[in-house]
């Protein structure tokens, strides 16, 4: 349905498309002469409308503000956006499930975004229980412009969408055939080098579109050592082992001139012998990605459509970590083994090198197909509706490399067969050559695998309800069913905690389902006021596997939804929304099979309660490294938050836009681990049964779990402008995007305090986006400027300061050429900027959710349509 509209009105409409990123579009003046414009329906809203603004601050990015902009992903468009306050997560190597091949996005901080395809959940990983979902696996073939909502939206989409939503809308009609080639290589650091090719084609009628999409792209590895070395990134769980004492005491290494003659060990202190990990550990991982999207519409008539949508995606990624350390359950010998030269009862932290080093392959294929029909009923003053089924297949695939059975080593040292500390004194060569014999005999290959199928149901009916010309009512009501199952299984010897170098659980089998009703009105009157509410229904019933045990589980959820908007004089647009929202808890953190990690904490009983922080200072220090135990609660409830914004919308002039937000939200009920710092902290009188403590006192394991922890209140201030020039030198648009939070207070019950945290660490008070975009006949060209706030070192130590500010510049220049194609040259981070260093004691020593380590990157994209 297509209905008139002043210019002028369409010129408010759009006049804030491209504030997040700082590309000003200009293709959208061209359309202020438009007779007619197409009702569409906004992000945040299910209801067709002739307006863009609405009630909650939405962003959209077309393609070409994402060209101008120079970032190469999806991923990366998110990760710089400033509302993604505090960056978002990067996976590395090293971290499990594989969670190393995986990028998330996290706007205001809070972990809860939820990320459209189309309107569409997309579909979720397996480590985080199928509702993690990786921007990474977004082709950007497939885009055709992204849109933000800055606003809780769980009244009109269901869980998750606490913080906001990310809405990928993919391309729809295309013509003709398109390819793209693009290569792009750091010049500071070795490796991170990736090349994409994509392909667009399509061809459309007067009633029927057919559009296919293919990108295939890479992305090489990067090495730790181009940022971190050997000073910081060091172990005790050496080639040459280490000995303690039943004390806990460093009592010396294997014997033997065998330290800095063996590859990368190091002399350290207490007579160890350290291992720099990494020398050989990649920081981000090796990637290979293909994406295939086909769209079909056809015109059964005038008011029925039929639209389908497939999708198949497939990622094969490898991580490397540093050979595995034998640490997950602690290596001892015997005072009296005649293979043990310390004459007393020790403990050995070694690591299995000559197997050599810990590589995980990740491979992800997903499918998901959407169709349906959408019409237009003859009742009231004209009606919409659509039907729509959408089924989606996941299975992710990680495969661990040269791990270490535990009991293995363990028996061979108790059966006085394996000279681990060197009592024969080989040198150096000799001995690696002896022990590669016996940690071939403990090698293990562990599997790590999960499947999630999920069909979705849905059906909706909108349109106008009543209208006298000055007062109109309109409205969207649907329904949705959803069934999703979720395995995960993992190889038997692992799933029972016996393999060092990776993370074992137990199989897991569940099935979640979830009905759901929505209603959503607005509500027009006089005086250019609109009025919108919305509420919604979500019912859950799932079940899985505990142990031995099946556990049956439900609960449900109304959340609501208020908000009006003003126009006080022409080009001025008043807003305020207020909402409610909720995230529900994932399968995985309902049923996770038990599995094991080694985080860092301070040993409160031991150390302070016992005396012992002066004499151990090895052990008594704020990283010292526990196996921790975690698992799935099954008892758990959703979290919650209430939010509100205010804000306006002022088309200065026809060249002018200035937007402004005010958001405060409170989060609670917040699903997290209960770490192992703040067991130990509950633990000072050494009487709890989450510990388990051997005979001197330390901690031999922790159990840890999932529980609703704790709440977040985040308060902060949006300002967004963008202005266009349009003289005899070309037409030049300037954008500004600023995001700056004011608060950011989260509850620390164990403590019984409030920590106020905006400024500290990976945790920025301000980020800004500046930019200048330049266009003259076939002529292009940007400036971006992407700026962090600085902020406290949290870390007392000695020559490491506050974290400093950090700011980065994006070139590019291009040419439209006179056969239909389009040549872009460009560097990101131009003037190589790189982030400080925080402490050796956080992993990798910076924030890899914040800051892009890769230094100055030069690209070339080509592009040619035929």
């Amino acid at each position: 349905m297509k209905k008139n509209l002043l210019s002028a009105a369409v010129k408010g409409a759009l006049g804030l498309t491209a504030v997040a990123i700082m590309v000003p579009t200009m293709p959208a003046f061209a359309q202020e002469d438009a007779d007619l414009v197409e009702e569409v329906v906004v992000t945040g809203s299910r209801i067709k409308r002739l307006e863009v603004e609405s009630t909650s601050p939405v962003t959209v990015l077309d393609r070409s503000d994402i060209d101008l902009s120079g970032n190469a992903t999806v991923a990366d468009v998110l990760q710089n956006l400033s509302a993604n306050s505090f960056g978002s997560f990067r996976g590395t190597s090293g971290q499990g499930s594989g969670a190393g091949t995986t990028r998330e996005v996290n706007l205001r901080g809070l972990g809860a975004t939820l990320v459209l395809i189309d309107g569409r959940r997309m579909p979720g990983l397996g480590y985080g229980g199928g509702q993690t979902q990786d921007v990474s696996q977004i082709p950007m073939a497939l885009v055709e412009r992204i849109e933000i909502l800055k606003d809780g939206a769980s009244a009109i989409y269901g869980s998750d969408a606490v913080a906001g939503v990310v809405n990928i809308i993919t391309k729809r009609d295309v013509n003709g055939l398109t390819v793209t080639a693009s290569t792009s290589s750091p010049t500071s650091v070795d490796g991170a080098d990736s090349n994409k090719i994509e392909i667009a084609a399509g061809t459309s009628t007067d009633t029927s579109s057919l559009v296919f999409v293919y990108e295939h792209s890479t992305e090489d590895s990067i090495a730790d050592t181009e940022f971190v070395g050997k000073l910081f990134g060091t172990s005790s769980y050496s080639p040459v082992p280490n000995v303690e004492n039943a004390d806990g005491d460093w009592i010396g290494s294997a014997q033997g001139d065998l330290c800095g003659n063996i590859a990368s060990t190091t002399p350290g202190t207490f007579d160890r012998c350290l291992y720099a990990y990494s020398d050989v550990t990649w920081l981000f991982p090796e990637t290979t990605k293909d994406t295939i999207m086909t769209k079909y519409r056809l015109d059964l008539s005038d008011d029925l459509t039929f639209n389908a949508r497939l999708t198949a995606h497939k990622n094969e990624g490898q991580t490397r970590f540093a050979p595995t350390p034998v640490s997950t359950n602690t290596v001892s010998m015997e005072a009296d083994n005649p293979l043990n030269p310390f004459g007393e009862e020790i403990a050995i932290s070694m690591r299995a090198a000559p197997l050599g080093n810990r590589d995980t392959y990740t491979k992800r294929d997903n499918i998901d197909l959407v169709f349906g029909i959408e019409g237009g009923l003859d009742i009231l003053n004209g009606m919409d509706y659509s039907i729509n089924y959408q089924h989606t297949l996941a299975n992710e695939n990680v495969r661990g490399t040269n791990l270490i059975v535990d009991a293995t080593i363990q028996q061979m040292i108790d059966d006085e067969e394996f000279d681990v500390l060197n009592v024969a004194e080989r040198n150096a060569d000799d001995y690696l050559a002896y022990v590669s014999e016996f940690y071939a005999l403990a090698a293990h290959t562990g599997t790590y695998e999960t499947v999630q199928e999920r069909d979705i149901f849905d059906a909706t009916i909108s349109g106008e309800l009543w209208s006298n010309g000055d007062i109109s009512l309109s409205t969207a009501l649907g329904a949705e069913l959803e069934q999703f199952s979720f395995d995960q299984i993992s190889d038997i010897t692992s799933g029972l905690g016996g393999v060092s170098g990776g993370s074992g659980g137990d199989d897991v089998y569940s099935t979640q389902d979830r009905t759901s009703a929505y209603a959503e009105f607005i509500l027009a009157l006089p005086a250019d006021v609109e009025l919108n509410a919305a509420v919604r229904y979500d019912e859950y019933e799932q079940e899985g596997d505990v142990g031995l045990a099946v556990i049956d589980t439900s609960y449900d959820k109304v959340t609501s939804k208020l908000g009006a908007m003003w126009r006080p004089m022409e080009g001025l647009l008043l807003r305020a929304s207020w909402s409610e929202g909720f995230r529900a808890p994932t399968l995985n953190d309902m049923f996770a099979s038990q599995s094991f990690g080694f985080p860092g904490a301070y040993d409160y009983y031991y150390c302070d309660t016992l005396g012992n922080a002066a004499s151990d200072t090895n052990y008594c220090k704020t990283d010292a490294q526990h196996k921790t135990l975690n698992g799935g609660n099954p008892n758990l409830d959703p979290e919650e938050s209430e939010s509100y914004s205010l804000g306006f919308v002022w088309d200065v002039n026809d060249d002018l836009t200035i937007e402004f937000n005010h958001y405060n939200i409170q989060y609670d009920q917040r699903i997290q681990a209960i770490d192992a710092e703040d067991i130990l902290f509950l633990d000072q009188d050494g009487s709890s049964s989450n510990v388990t403590r051997l005979a001197n006192g330390k901690v031999d394991s922790i159990q840890a779990g999932v529980v609703n922890y704790n709440g977040v209140e985040t308060t902060g201030y949006d300002l967004a402008t963008t202005y266009t020039l349009d003289s005899a030198y070309g037409v030049f648009a300037f954008g500004a995007d600023l995001s700056y939070i004011s608060q950011w207070d989260e509850d620390d019950p164990i403590r019984n305090e409030v920590r106020e945290l905006v400024g500290d660490f990976s945790q920025p008070d301000f980020r800004a986006n500046l930019s200048v975009d330049w266009s003259y006949n076939d002529y292009f060209a940007s400036w971006h400027i992407n700026h962090i706030a600085a902020q406290e070192n949290l870390f007392d130590l000695a020559g490491y300061e506050d974290v400093g500010a950090y700011t980065s510049h994006n070139m590019q220049v291009g040419y439209n050429t006179p056969w239909n194609g389009k040549i872009t040259l460009g560097a990101r981070n131009i003037f190589d900027e790189e982030a400080d260093f925080y402490s050796p004691t956080y992993y990798r020593g910076y924030s890899t959710s914040l800051y892009d380590p890769l230094g100055r990157s030069l690209y070339v994209r080509l592009q040619q349509s035929f």
